[in-house]
């Protein structure tokens, strides 16, 4: 089961959507609007509640990301030092795929994306 693949693209989409808020885009006119909403203008006494937002909800993705990763993977780790190295337990999403010595990988490749 490719559980892992949907978890990361469901976090990855959050945050991106979190983050069009802060996209502007010069219009013709010479305002800076939000790209994907053009009604919005960047700066303006409407859109720093929107910022806000975008940036609580950006943080909160992050943070929840790393936190239920890691949460995982030391349950897998914990779960194969309990049977010897056989089974990963009900957490296995967070590592598929990856060999035990590699177990790290995922987490250590977001925080690479994050930084």
């Amino acid at each position: 089961v490719f559980i892992h693949f949907p978890w990361v693209v469901y976090f990855a989409s959050l945050t991106n959507n979190a983050l069009y808020v802060f996209n502007c885009k010069q219009q013709a006119d010479g305002r800076l609007t939000v790209s994907e909403f053009p009604d919005i203008t960047c700066g303006s006494d409407d859109y720093w509640p929107i910022a806000a937002a975008g940036f609580g909800a950006f943080s909160l993705y992050v943070v929840l990301f790393f936190i239920v990763s890691y949460v995982a993977m030391t349950r897998v780790v914990q779960s194969l030092v309990d049977t010897a190295f056989q089974d990963k337990g009900s957490s296995e999403f967070a590592t598929d795929g990856l060999r035990i010595s590699c177990l790290h990988f995922n987490l250590v490749a977001a925080m690479k994306d994050v930084v």
